[in-house]
This record gives structure tokens, sequence and C-alpha cells, in this order.
């Protein structure tokens, strides 16, 4: 094992991933893939993509652009690239964490529970979601010229490099905006006070992360302040299927039971899906607020621990793992409270300190690679499992329905799906399940009148069209405007 260096990784990643993702070939588009890739047509030629007519994360939309240059609108080929870029992750895991330890086994360890964790499928099975992997693999690979620039001989161009790459990562996606702080804790815990860099400047320590600070905060205010914020909050409660007081504390609350939701996942990753639905926590005395503020504690005194006690690892590592949870935290309203995506490089963290832990615990090779194995082959079974969830929209959303079955967002998509495949009666029967459990679904209410337009019932579709007029998401903004036109052209409409 000692004679594992990061080609014979990458190879024996890909093989890993490969053979757990094989079955993926055979799919076809899911979930966001219809608006990101086949709905968007940045991805068809270079001139669409310099248009920017669908504005997003460009360093995935030229990795989409290699991938249509080469096999069109197959799916099939697209996940080539797919797979590749998590293998790449899986080996560059590797290679940070023995270039931090100086052991061989440490890294094999964190990149194969980093490649088979269950909570990596969405990103893996689902190819919209590729800028999750595309940011991690480039943040590892600027934490790892930040790090070469210590060990030898043109430091400059090592870290210009480590900067270059850094700044490629923020076009992958933005949480990428934390790797600095990284850069930091990195020589503050294995540099030598003689040859630091960062920290031989004057105030360095602070003046990232108060830069950090300021420009979340001008940022903040760039997206509308508070108005945004309770705009988002409330959308988010309302996701899931909450209706009642908008108190001061009942957005807090649920954030908090999120992140219990989530944690839970990543050591007993059961009922896995693209969408979750629970009820949100009525006091602060609720188990799933009390856990959610309990992890905060622990990833907090892990940080502190390791900083005390003169454990680099653990201080680098959970400062990984804060680094990264907190622009997926919901501290600032997302899209949704929990998304197994949000955790791809979280787990990353979580893997280099399972690894480094059981180093220390289990001394004997053998003994370590058998743990090693208990650990990893169960969870590989649960992801090939997982990965079939992602063989067509149909599938995916009637597995999520299952595990969440109140759902209106769900009941809402399996009716877009059943309405493409022209059943008419079971696409309002879901439109409808979805308003009855969510009478303020602004999209279920838009679809159900395209609906009822469409076989000829006008004045139905009205009715659920000033509905739909009635939310002020920004996200349909657009779709209102030529929902407006369009009426008022074809039916001589004003709503």
């Amino acid at each position: 094992m000692s004679r594992i260096g990061f080609p014979q990784a990458f190879l024996l990643c890909l093989a890993v991933t490969f053979a757990l993702y094989a079955r993926t070939f055979g799919f076809d588009w899911t979930y966001d893939d219809f608006m990101v890739i086949v709905d968007n047509p940045d991805v068809l030629s270079w001139r669409n993509f310099l248009a920017d007519s669908y504005p997003g994360r460009p360093l995935r939309e030229l990795s989409y652009l290699i991938d249509h240059a080469l096999f069109g609108m197959n799916p099939t080929g697209w996940r080539i690239q797919q797979l590749l870029w998590h293998a790449l992750c899986g080996s560059l895991l590797f290679e940070l964490c023995r270039r931090l330890s100086g052991q061989v086994r440490i890294g094999a360890l964190a990149a194969l529970l980093f490649l088979v964790h269950p909570l990596q499928v969405e990103v893996v099975a689902n190819i919209s979601h590729r800028k999750d992997s595309l940011v991690l693999a480039f943040c590892l690979l600027a934490m790892l010229a930040w790090i070469r620039s210590f060990d030898g001989s043109r430091p400059g161009w090592w870290r210009a490099g480590a900067v270059l790459v850094w700044m490629v990562a923020l076009l992958a996606k933005e949480n990428a905006v934390v790797a600095p702080l990284l850069a930091l804790l990195y020589e503050w815990q294995f540099v030598p006070a003689e040859r630091r860099f960062l920290l031989k400047m004057p105030g360095a320590a602070v003046v990232y992360p108060l830069g950090l600070a300021l420009t979340a905060g001008a940022w903040c205010w760039q997206q509308g302040g508070f108005g945004y914020y309770r705009t988002y909050a409330g959308h988010l409660l309302e996701k899931l299927e909450y209706f009642g007081p908008a108190q001061i504390d009942t957005y807090p609350r649920a954030m908090f039971k999120s992140w219990t939701f989530m944690a839970v996942r990543q050591v007993w990753p059961a009922d896995l899906a693209v969408e979750y639905l629970y009820p949100v926590p009525v006091s602060w005395l609720d188990p799933w607020v009390l856990g959610g503020l309990a992890f905060a504690v622990v990833l907090m005194a892990l940080l502190v621990h390791g900083l005390c006690r003169a454990r680099p690892w653990q201080a680098f590592w959970s400062g990984w793992l804060i680094a990264f949870w907190l622009p997926t935290s919901n501290f600032w309203p997302m899209v949704y409270f929990s998304a197994d995506r949000y955790l791809y490089p979280f787990v990353a963290g979580v893997a280099a300190l399972i690894g480094w832990w059981l180093h220390g615990l289990l001394r004997r090779d053998s003994r370590y690679v058998a743990v090693a194995l208990g650990i990893c082959l169960p969870l590989a079974v649960v992801s090939w499992h997982q990965s079939g969830f992602w063989k067509n929209d149909d599938v995916l959303h009637r597995h999520a329905l299952e595990i969440s079955p109140q759902s209106s967002f769900l009941n809402n998509e399996l009716g877009k799906i059943a309405e493409k495949r022209g059943d008419d009666p079971a696409a309002m029967g879901y439109f409808e399940a979805a308003l009855e459990r969510n009478p303020r679904n602004a999209a279920a209410h838009y679809n159900l009148g395209q609906l009822y337009e469409r076989n000829g019932f006008l004045a139905k579709a009205i009715e659920h069209y000033r509905e739909f007029l009635r939310d002020d998401t920004p996200a349909y903004q657009q779709a209102a405007k030529e929902l407006v036109e369009r009426l008022r052209r074809q039916h001589g409409l004003i709503l």
C-alpha cells in the first residue's frame, strides 16, 4: 500500500466509481437535467454559451459543451465525464490526506469512503449536479498547489497557480469562497512560523474573514436584504407544508432541525430521496432542534480541541467541515432546507477524520483494512441500490413520494411527468393532490391552469392562473409576465 501514488490512486478510484455507477449509463435525463441541460441553449455551442441566456455556473456549462460536442443530447455519453470528476475528487482527496499525514492508508480509506457514501449518489447520478464535483475537485487542487508552495522551489509560481485554480473553482459554485480560509488554517497548523506566507502579513488572519463577511453582507443587501430573506424564508417553510404563524423563531427552528436531519443521514444513510418533507418543530426543546444545536457545538468543539491540543489534522479537517457547512446551512435561505448534494464536500472532511481516527486506533494494517472494508462495503451496496432510483424522472419522484407522501412538490412533479406522456387525467389528479397539500403551490396552480386551458376549460384555468400570479417568488416573474401577455394576446383577457 505504501507504493500507491496519485496515478495509481486515480486508476483505483476510477475503477471503484465505474463499478459502482455502471448501471447509470442506461439512465435517462432526470430532475434538474431538463432545466440545466435539455432546455438550456447555452450548452449547445460556443456562441450560445457566450450569449449566456441561462446565467449560472460557467465551468459546469463549459464541461457540458465537451459532452454535447462528443455525444449530442444522449445522456449515456455525458455520464463518462460525470464519473471521471467523481473519481478525480476521490484521488485528490487521497493525495491531500497523504501529504498532510504522510500515511497512505489514511488517504486510501478517506478516498474510498468518500467515493462509496450514499449521500454522494445525487451528485454522481444526476448530471446537472456536476457543479458540486467540479468545485470540490478544483478546491482540492488549489489546496494541493498551496501546500506544494511550501515544499520546494518556485513557491511564487505554486501560489499563483493555487489562486488561479481557486478562481476557476468559483466559476463552478459559490461555496469555493471558503477555500482561502482553509489555506490560512493549513499554514497555522502545518507550517513552521518562520516559513509562513499569509500569516506573516499584518492582519492576514483578520483581513480575509472580514472581507468575506463584508462581501457576504453586500451580496445579501444586493439580493434584497431583509425583505428578500423574509420572503425566501417563508417559501422554504411552505416547502415543508408549514402554513402556521410566521413567528420570528420559526425559521431558525426549522433550520436547526434540517441540520440534525442531514447529520443523521451521514451516519445512517437510509430513506435518501431527491426531496424531503418533515414537520416544522414547534418548540426549541424539540429533540431535532436540540440535535442541530448539538451538531454545531460538536463541530466547534472538534476545531477548538484540535487547536488547543496541537492536533493539526483534527483542526484542519474540522475547519474544513465548518467552512463547507456554512454556505449550505441555510443561515441565508437557499432552495431547500435539506439536500444530499449540499454535503458532497462535507463528506470528504468526514471521511478524512474517520481515516485519521482509525489510523490511531488500529495499528496493524490488516485490522485497518478489515475495518475499512467493513465500513465501506455496506455503504457501497446502499449506494448501488440508491443509484437505481435515478433511472428516470418517474422512478425518481415516485420513490421520493414514498418517503414523503404528503409532499406537494413531488405530486406536482409527478403531474408534469404524467402530462408529458399524455395522461391528462393522471396529471390532473397529481396537480389537485399537490394543491390539496399546499394551496399556495404556485407551480401547481400554473400547471393545472395550463391543463384546463388546453382541454377547453378557460374559466377554471383563469382561477388557477390568478392564484399563480399572486406569488411573488422571483423565479416565477418571467413566467408570470409571459402568461399575462399570452392571455391578453390570445383571449383578450387582462389579469
